[in-house]
């Protein structure tokens, strides 16, 4: 019989070669939506390989489960099969629609597990890119729910996709039998109708689960900001296409900024470290102060980053509010947003439209404001183009670029122009991925000549991806019982994640965020700082077994808490900051 260590390594070479089988099948499925329903039979069939595979393998085989193959899964979720002899998809969530009125508490009482603590939730008005898809949607919330597990380790069981069926006015779904579609087949509730309904959900979820999670997720836009703002206060419930989304992207701006102050030779500005209670990780707002950063594009989600960045600035630096609205300006299809244009602008323009002179282009205002960045939520593919490229790089050392737009065919600019028009000096992050670009030593040649390893920098362009924030926030938001969640919860956030960039390897590589392989230590430590947060506030309890230390609530009071609760998959190693504090512990 083998030693304990002879037996444990024995088994880790089975977990890889469980792995390496698995993945090797899922590589020999031909088309992305095969692969989706062969993991969707794993998950099913064989949970514990599926996981497996998830926890092992989560940068290749997450486009499958969620983005962008998701999207197409939602478009045919009724014409899709599990099995060959079944007449579509078992769906992993709960649907409730406009005919169980009356009934919701009484189904969220039969659902099979009890014990939910968070809870995705989608109308289907507003699925990704593609528009509404009515109770298709669940495929949205299934995805978008697997992130909570993968990437910030919430136990996968208590976890509930929700769609509300509340009609859909998509006429394909509506009229063509061809689809398969099993939702109500009537126009979608508004007004009275849809605010009852939403107001028993929600009441109902109050007294079936006081303090579960809500996520709202790919509602129409309208109903999204009235959601939100009406239940924000007294529910634990956000919004991450606005709230997400608006963090991800503060996020990446503060880590541009610390590299550009660290390029400039700024000594207040350390690299990355481990410390998780440095000022430097809670204050990094600051260096917003003074900026101006000039939106593409100004419907209410670029508003909702525009108030974030606002709040940001109000936070730390003491000014008001409209003060710090100032920081950020926004270009519409008619112009700049300005003082001029009043009232006719739209209610959520007005805050931004400050005492400026009109300027009829994105040009004209980039030469006007001199902004430190330039962020496009406009899905004008191209309107980054070379002429404001190479203007920002005029204005900037080190020019902040962020085409948001999705997919990749809307983006403003592609990476290759940004880099290109900047003279390499971009600092760059995309809602959608882009390809890395090799840039060659001197001693190696150009940039189109075969270079050897070691010869040159492979620049990474960095994916604004939400996933690095939501989960970890809502994850620290169940572990703390938080009765509802702050613009404060958001800026900690981003903060705690600008904070772990490493500023040589953002000049170096462009890396604005930690890599995605780490992505559960990187949860761990925004999760610590966000439960502190909650409980500075009075939002969050602190919960038992975490010592009361004197002062104000501090990240490293609950980051043990956070690593323990931590779900991981079969044969997943811990997160290295677990490791470490068993280290720490050990030697005391």
């Amino acid at each position: 019989m083998g030693t304990a260590r002879q037996m444990a390594h024995n088994l880790e070479e089975q977990h890889t070669l469980g792995q390496d089988q698995a993945l090797a099948r899922l590589n020999a499925i031909p088309s992305d939506i095969e692969k989706y329903m062969w993991l969707r039979l794993l998950l099913e069939e064989k949970p514990s390989e599926y996981y497996r595979l998830l926890t092992s393998q989560t940068e290749r085989v997450l486009p499958f489960i969620y983005t962008p193959t998701v999207g197409e899964a939602c478009t045919r979720y009724f014409e899709l099969k599990q099995r060959p002899q079944e007449p579509r998809l078992r769906p992993k969530g709960l649907f409730l629609s406009l005919e169980d009125r009356g009934r919701i508490l009484e189904k969220l009482r039969s659902w099979p597990q009890q014990n939910v603590k968070v809870i995705v939730v989608t109308d289907g008005e507003r699925i990704l890119g593609l528009g509404d898809l009515g109770a298709g949607g669940m495929g949205i919330s299934e995805g978008k729910i697997t992130l909570y597990t993968i990437a910030a380790g919430v136990d996968p069981s208590v976890c509930l996709p929700v769609c509300l069926d509340m009609g859909t006015n998509n006429k394909r779904l509506l009229n063509d039998p061809m689809t398969q579609y099993q939702g109500l087949k009537r126009e979608r509730a508004t007004g009275a109708e849809f605010d009852s309904f939403m107001a028993e959900f929600m009441d109902a979820l109050s007294q079936w689960q006081p303090h579960v999670l809500v996520q709202y997720e790919d509602f129409g836009n309208t109903n999204a900001f009235r959601l939100l703002e009406k239940y924000r206060a007294s529910h634990c419930t956000f919004n991450d296409d606005i709230q997400g989304t608006a963090a991800i992207t503060l996020a990446a701006i503060l880590a541009a900024l610390r590299a550009v102050e660290f390029d400039k030779g700024n000594s207040g500005i350390n690299r990355a470290g481990k410390q998780i209670d440095s000022d430097e990780a809670l204050g990094s707002g600051q260096l917003l102060a003074g900026k101006q950063v000039l939106f593409l594009g100004a419907g209410e989600a670029g508003t909702g980053i525009g108030e974030l960045i606002a709040y940001c600035v109000h936070r730390r630096t003491g000014c008001s509010m409209n003060e710090a609205r100032k920081t950020c300006h926004f270009v519409d299809s008619k112009g700049l947003v300005c003082a001029s244009r009043m009232p006719d602008l739209q209610h959520h323009k007005q805050a931004f439209a400050h005492d400026t002179p009109y300027c009829k282009t994105l040009l004209e205002a980039v030469r006007l404001l001199k902004p430190v960045a330039i962020i496009g939520v406009s899905t004008i593919a191209g309107s980054f183009n070379e002429e404001v490229l190479r203007e920002m790089a005029a204005i900037n050392h080190r020019p902040i670029i962020f085409p948001l737009s999705n997919p990749t065919t809307k983006s403003e600019c592609t990476f290759e122009e940004a880099f290109k028009h900047t003279e390499g000096r971009v600092l760059f992050a995309s809602g959608s991925p882009f390809d890395p670009i090799f840039v060659p030593s001197q001693s190696s040649g150009n940039a189109s000549q075969p270079a050897l390893a070691g010869d040159g920098i492979l620049m990474r362009p960095a994916q604004a991806n939400n996933a690095y924030v939501f989960p970890a926030l809502g994850h620290a938001a169940v572990l703390a019982r938080c009765s509802s969640i702050s613009d404060e919860a958001f800026l900690t956030a981003a903060e705690a994640l600008a904070a772990m960039a490493d500023p040589k390897m953002v000049l170096r590589e462009g890396a604005l965020f930690p890599p995605f392989s780490k992505i559960k230590d990187t949860s761990s430590h925004v999760m610590a700082h966000v439960m502190a947060c909650m409980v500075r506030e009075g939002r969050g309890l602190r919960p038992e077994g975490v010592a009361v230390q004197q002062g104000p609530a501090k990240a490293s009071d609950f980051l043990p808490h956070c690593l323990a609760h931590m779900w991981l998959g079969p044969g997943e190693k811990a997160p290295e900051a677990a490791v470490e504090l068993s280290h720490r512990s050990s030697r005391l």
